[in-house]
């Protein structure tokens, strides 16, 4: 079949034509290419934009994971348009425990990764999980940020740690026994988040019990757990207050973590948006991140300090140091952990840290008691 044009070459002055049928399939033939024109330049714009997938397996209302998307939105802000995240919470793409292989391997560029969970794998960040080494999570990650930067490319190759994120600090909580020195925790069962928590449990005697969060509830119930390590928010989210009843209110333990990207990601991105991207990954904005989770811990102990209807308690002086004193042997193994992974001088690393917690928190680190606190909070 011949086309309308065909047509009107070889017959012009055929009534049809003259009669304008001509016009109306030249106006389609140009609408065409108009709206080809539109959609190759939509295209264009789609292939110029970087595009991340953001993996993470808090659930999205947390209060860390909405920190993080903040973050991630003004990033996206930041960037002109250039950068576009997409997140995905509640481990849609894979367990907590493959979050650093799905950066590595691009399953997702961003992934907020916690080191603790592969224990063994990343031994020098793991004196971050030492207890009793933060008070405060919101200076505690900024400090972290500034000491884990120099050390982290000796054991995350494939991944660039853009942020610092930690728990605050949780207190040793338990079922039915009152624990108030280092030598209660004899024989109990305590449920721990990383190897350096369980290592230091064992060493006074307890017995650590290694369980996903999520199972904690059914072993709590089921008596199989005699206490755990956990903030007060967390304990009133997962709603395990009735069966966590007594609280020795001590700083002990946080858990540390990072969000990372893909270091092939961050290389391939031109010189200005690196520069956006790099303004975002700072001590700074790992406190923003940290702050809200924060906020709700302080609010929800402030709760239990006045209900009634369970015991927060607190610890002598005397008894703070005794539960200080236990992690000298944690350090000590450290530092053969860590020189074996490549760190050349531990000593200095420890120094270092001491100087950043310090700096930043203000209370000296706990194989370190006597160290002064305070400072200027400016690196």
């Amino acid at each position: 079949m011949r086309s309308p044009l065909e047509q009107y070459r070889e017959e012009p002055n055929s009534p049809v034509y003259q009669r304008g049928a001509l016009i109306p399939w030249i106006a389609r033939l140009l609408l065409c290419t108009l709206m080809a024109g539109t959609f190759a330049a939509q295209a264009s714009d789609e292939s110029a934009k970087t595009i991340w997938r953001f993996s993470h397996f808090l659930p999205a209302n947390h209060a860390l994971a909405q920190g993080m998307a903040d973050w991630a939105h003004q990033l996206e802000q930041a960037s002109g348009g250039k950068i576009e995240i997409r997140i995905y919470p509640s481990s849609q793409l894979g367990s907590g425990l493959d979050h650093y292989d799905m950066v590595a391997r691009r399953v997702a560029q961003l992934g907020w990764i916690v080191p603790g969970y592969e224990q063994g794998r990343f031994p020098i960040f793991s004196i971050l999980e030492t207890p009793f080494l933060i008070s405060d999570a919101t200076t505690g990650v900024q400090a972290f940020h500034a000491w884990y930067s120099d050390y982290a490319q000796l054991e995350m190759e494939e991944v660039i740690p853009c942020l610092m994120t930690s728990s605050p600090p949780g207190r040793l909580s338990f079922t039915d026994k009152r624990v108030s020195q280092p030598s209660d925790i004899a024989g109990l069962r305590i449920r721990v988040a990383n190897a350096a928590v369980g290592r230091y449990v064992r060493s006074l005697g307890g017995v650590t019990i290694n369980i996903a969060l999520s199972e904690a509830r059914q072993s709590l119930e089921r008596g199989m757990i005699d206490g755990m390590p956990f903030g007060f928010y967390s304990i009133q989210s997962m709603n395990l207050g009735k069966l966590l009843q007594l609280h020795l209110d001590l700083p002990f333990s946080s858990s540390p973590a990072i969000l990372g990207i893909n270091r092939e990601e961050y290389v391939a991105l031109d010189s200005t948006t690196r520069e956006v991207v790099d303004s975002f990954c700072t001590a700074d904005w790992s406190s923003k991140v940290v702050a809200r989770w924060v906020a709700l811990e302080e609010q929800t102990r402030e709760q239990y300090l006045q209900d009634n209807e369970r015991e927060v308690y607190s610890a002598s002086s005397s008894t703070k140091e005794q539960w200080m004193d236990a992690t000298q042997p944690l350090v000590t193994e450290w530092r053969s952990l860590a020189e074996r992974r490549g760190l050349n001088n531990s000593e200095q690393a420890l120094n270092r840290l001491e100087e950043l917690v310090i700096r930043y928190v203000g209370n000296p680190v706990p194989w370190n008691p006597e160290g002064a606190g305070g400072g200027d909070h400016n690196e």
